[in-house]
């Protein structure tokens, strides 16, 4: 069996999805320096059906749903609050993460600076 070490993107064109909206699942980090993130699991057709099975899901899970269509968030379950307090948590995370690689980021300038003179 032949392993492909190319990576899976795959581009879409945005006027051919069939199914447009999708909801997200909300997977909250599993330590203090891991991240959360959201998780895609389903892509519905319709509004109503994609409000409808993200209710199950939360109803199955407990955890924080948000139905999505081209980028805008459509419902958010439990509420709208829940998600905004979920994707603050990820810009403080973003924000962490990039801080605290910006003493590394600036190191590798010099590095280079220093190669190519």
């Amino acid at each position: 069996m032949e392993f492909s070490q190319e990576p899976d993107i795959h581009l879409v064109d945005s006027g051919m999805v069939s199914h447009p909206y999708s909801i997200y699942i909300w997977h909250p980090p599993h330590s203090s320096r891991d991240v959360g993130h959201w998780n895609e699991p389903v892509q519905c057709y319709t509004e109503q059906w994609a409000v409808y099975v993200a209710g199950l899901m939360h109803k199955d899970s407990h955890s924080v749903i948000k139905v999505v269509r081209h980028g805008l968030n459509i419902a958010g379950i439990p509420n709208e609050h829940a998600v905004e307090l979920v994707e603050r948590q990820i810009a403080r995370q973003q924000a962490q993460h990039s801080a605290s690689f910006a003493p590394l980021v600036g190191a590798a300038r010099s590095l280079l600076v220093l190669v190519n003179l």
